[in-house]
């Protein structure tokens, strides 16, 4: 799985749905949903993604990509 989906943490579990479009041969766009709760609290989620919480105990994620081919 994708390094950003749930900021790189361990011990997290969820769902993922992500949605592309190749709008011409060149230009793709993409739609990411994702959401993600903690699996044991009794365990923190480590990682060293970019939030500063540990443990992360639910977590949504909606990312935009536009990609170009030169």
């Amino acid at each position: 799985m994708d390094s950003d989906i749930y900021d790189s943490r361990v011990n997290m579990e969820g769902a993922m749905v992500q949605l592309g479009y190749a709008i011409t041969d060149a230009v793709t766009a993409n739609l990411t949903y994702a959401r993600g709760r903690q699996i044991d609290h009794a365990l923190g989620t480590g990682g060293v993604g970019d939030l500063g919480i540990n443990p992360v105990n639910d977590y949504n994620l909606f990312q935009a990509d536009l990609s170009f081919k030169f």
